[in-house]
């Protein structure tokens, strides 16, 4: 009889510490996640300051949704041909708290952006609510949904 206790008394310590253990990794893995979205959004602000179009093409899911600030709608290409125009100009992009959560594969992300941004020369810039929703898809993060709504001065 000691023995049956002293068995269910083991089984039940060892499956505690794989329950803490799973629950441990669990965190960590969520946690590493949050940074690998954090950094992937820095590296999109990064490649549209210098207009790197090969790595916001990485980024940019083919078929992701762009809402702006006045209700319009864009595209990967739409954003992609933007940011090839010559009178495109993103003279600084700055986020500021960003928070990530993570569901899965998917993550969304809620950031305060401030950018200097021309358009054929008229000012777009200012400061902005950003909603990005990055799905992992083939083991590679990408940007499927921005929306964006321009803070009022």
């Amino acid at each position: 009889m000691k023995i049956f206790y002293l068995v269910v008394l083991l089984c039940g310590f060892f499956g505690a510490c794989i329950f803490v253990g799973a629950r441990q990794t669990i965190g960590k893995k969520a946690a590493s996640v949050e940074q690998i979205i954090t950094q992937l959004e820095l590296d999109f602000s990064d490649a549209e300051v210098k207009a790197d179009i090969r790595r916001m093409s990485e980024l940019l899911a083919d078929d992701m949704t762009d809402i702006e600030d006045d209700g319009s709608m864009n595209t990967k290409a739409g954003i992609i041909t933007l940011f090839q125009s010559p009178t495109t100009k993103l003279a600084s992009d700055t986020s500021a708290e960003i928070r990530v959560r993570v569901y899965g594969d998917t993550a969304v992300v809620t950031m305060l952006d401030t950018a200097e941004f021309t358009v054929d020369g008229k000012d777009m810039g200012g400061v902005f609510r950003l909603t990005d929703v990055w799905v992992k898809r083939d083991g590679k993060w990408q940007l499927v949904a921005l929306h964006s709504s321009k803070i009022k001065k």
